[in-house]
């Protein structure tokens, strides 16, 4: 790296800077095209190897740039000129857009999160994700962790597309959320991936069996379940709304963000206060809920939204 800086000049090490902080920008720019415009042939883009091998190649360059006028400036003749810190601004610029993509654009496949029972204030509306024996954890908690492991339950929930599901997941499989879909993720381990919006099999395995979930508010629950329990990450996130930006499919849709209930192929709007009935039990085909845009886009028969 010494050898190759040693033969740069600074004209030359400032172009290579930008370059490198140009590549690292274009593939969180990549990103946002290809979730919030859908496009679809930029999906070999942003899967976790070339992404990963984009944000290295554009660290190296910012750092040969740096190195490059580091050593062009201690051979200077005296008076020396102020060191160029264009390559330590573009190393700067290449750690925060890597930091920003691992953390908010899976830079890398998230684990589930392990869940525990935790003590919490909740507003009466809170929205709540109940499973069947009690326990609940609100809605935004599941917005930044996006998928959770409550013993052998796997909760997953896409702010987008505003799915919700449970899942049967085996304690010993290691289940993460990897490429985002235009209403979803998917979700898997190290063989396998299913669709996280209602756990459809992405190859051949079968489909990952449904559980129970409601959702309903935090005042509901408290009276259907006096004796549930919260559960959550630990430590707990940070207490911050909601932020669900519009895709190209969800704009124009007439109450798009309408939460539902999907039952079989039927999406079924909830009412303001999400006073829905539990999910019954019907087998694989127990129920999940999604966004009216995104049931839309699914294909899914779509029931009369009713009154607001």
């Amino acid at each position: 790296m010494t050898g190759a800086a040693s033969l740069m000049t600074p004209q030359t090490s400032g172009v290579v800077a930008i370059l490198g902080l140009g590549l690292a920008a274009a593939t969180v720019g990549v990103y946002w095209v290809y979730t919030l415009l859908e496009v679809d042939s930029l999906r070999r883009f942003v899967t976790p190897v070339p992404r990963v091998l984009a944000f290295g190649v554009a660290f190296g360059a910012a750092w040969l740039a740096q190195s490059a006028a580091m050593l062009a400036w201690m051979n200077a003749p005296q008076p020396k000129p102020p060191p160029d810190v264009l390559g330590f601004g573009a190393i700067l610029g290449v750690a925060l857009l890597a930091m920003y993509a691992w953390r908010r654009q899976w830079l890398v496949p998230r684990p589930a999160t392990p869940l525990s029972a935790v003590n919490a204030t909740l507003s009466d509306d809170e929205p709540m994700a109940v499973l069947a024996g009690g326990e609940a954890i609100p809605v935004r908690w599941l917005n930044l962790i996006r998928t959770g492991r409550w013993h052998n339950t796997l909760l997953v929930h896409c702010g987008l597309s505003r799915s919700l599901a449970a899942f049967s997941a085996p304690r010993s499989a290691t289940m993460a959320a990897f490429l985002p879909t235009h209403t979803g993720f998917a979700i898997g381990d190290a063989r396998q991936l299913w669709d996280g919006v209602d756990g459809a099999a992405i190859g051949k395995a079968p489909a990952l069996p449904r559980k129970n979930i409601a959702l309903m508010t935090a005042a509901d629950w408290r009276r259907s379940h006096p004796d549930g329990v919260v559960v959550g990450p630990v430590p707990l996130p940070p207490s911050r709304p909601m932020l669900s930006p519009a895709t190209r499919s969800s704009r124009g849709v007439e109450d798009g963000m309408r939460w539902g209930i999907v039952r079989g192929d039927s999406w079924s709007p909830l009412d303001d206060h999400l006073r829905a009935e539990q999910a019954a039990e019907s087998g694989p085909e127990r129920a999940y809920y999604l966004a009216r845009w995104a049931a839309i886009a699914r294909g899914l028969t779509i029931a009369s939204t009713g009154s607001s």
